[in-house]
């Protein structure tokens, strides 16, 4: 029976449970569809297992008790609640752990030519990884025998309950200074870019969103002291696992929509486009003409020099020209660095 808080936490799993595999499903379409599958959505996919557990263990958990009031819980739901608990924060951590590892690779994938961008990212990634996963390890074997954790008539030891409180602030202030160096990231890449509107509008709406689960982090820190309580625990932790679930949702739902830009393409028509197929020409005064068209670059000499210039076009994507080196957002997910050239007469074009 779900009493209390316990009805807004089963709720809350229903809709960030059914926003992150729908968007992860049409993931996988659009990647397979574009014949442009990468290991960040193979890591994406992965995360979908663990995501599942944690699924189900908040289920359970609500289910038995927590975010409910004592006078609510009978000593066998206590049980299940409390076991359900301990394993909501392993799944938690390892699906943290994989979600984040994907959005990074879909990183790795658009900052090729980017090394200090990249080793920020890994370096990131690598100490959040580590202090997650020992998290993870502590939570399952603070008690000894294991099952003590939740069965607390069993003879053995477990660890006291502040030193849990303390480790997951630290997963906490980790995953909200790992949150935002990975959404200030793309910034620099996205600054000059020459797009429209509407793609511009897509890129600051995803950005929000995943700001909103650095947002699930910070509110959480206000929670983890509820892990030292003695009454009514299960009701006082209500806010660190709600909050703690959130986070995972709207990640993964928010890592997953990035890569859908290929399908509202396609549904909204050429709302999302920039002009499509263009002719670009450039000339000097000594009559060399260059002109680019789909894609493709021909040109006519007469005598002399022309100036330096680019040209970056992608079938229903965007087009620019300028006499410095171009960055365009071309295709689903995709950010291309198109560098500067250089013609001259006297060589064969």
């Amino acid at each position: 029976m779900l009493y209390d808080n316990s009805r807004f936490l089963a709720l809350c799993v229903i809709i960030l449970l059914a926003s992150g595999y729908s968007s992860l499903i049409l993931r996988v379409y659009v990647r397979l569809k574009k014949n442009a599958w990468g290991w960040d959505d193979t890591v994406a996919v992965i995360s979908s297992v663990p995501f599942a557990w944690l699924c189900a263990e908040t289920i359970i958990a609500a289910n038995n008790g927590l975010g409910a009031h004592a006078e609510h819980i009978t000593p066998a739901m206590q049980l299940q609640a409390y076991k359900a608990f301990v394993l909501f924060q392993v799944a938690y951590c390892i699906s943290i752990i994989l979600i984040k590892i994907s959005i990074a690779l879909t990183f790795v994938r658009i900052m090729t030519d980017q090394t200090i961008m990249l080793w920020v990212l890994r370096i990131t990634i690598a100490i959040f990884v580590s202090v997650t996963l020992s998290v993870a390890i502590y939570c399952m074997f603070q008690c000894r025998p294991i099952a003590k954790s939740w069965d607390p008539t069993i003879e053995g030891y477990c660890e006291p309950a502040n030193i849990l409180a303390s480790l997951s602030m630290t997963v906490t202030v980790c995953s909200i200074i790992s949150d935002l160096i990975i959404a200030a990231l793309p910034i620099p890449l996205l600054w000059n870019v020459q797009i429209n509107r509407s793609a511009k509008f897509a890129a600051g709406f995803l950005l929000s969103l995943g700001l909103f689960a650095c947002i699930c982090a910070i509110v959480r820190l206000s929670y983890t002291l509820a892990l030292n309580s003695t009454e009514d625990y299960l009701f006082h932790v209500y806010g660190v696992t709600v909050w703690c679930f959130a986070e995972v949702g709207v990640a993964l739902t928010v890592g997953c929509l990035s890569t859908l830009r290929p399908l509202c393409v396609s549904c909204l028509g050429g709302s999302m486009k920039s002009t499509g197929r263009q002719t670009t020409s450039f000339r000097n005064g000594t009559g060399y003409e260059l002109r680019s068209k789909n894609g493709v670059i021909h040109s006519t000499v007469d005598h002399g020099q022309v100036s330096s210039g680019a040209v970056a076009t992608s079938d229903g994507g965007a087009s620019f020209t300028d006499n410095e080196s171009n960055r365009s957002i071309l295709g689903p997910s995709e950010i291309r660095v198109i560098k500067q050239y250089h013609v001259d007469s006297r060589s064969a074009v």
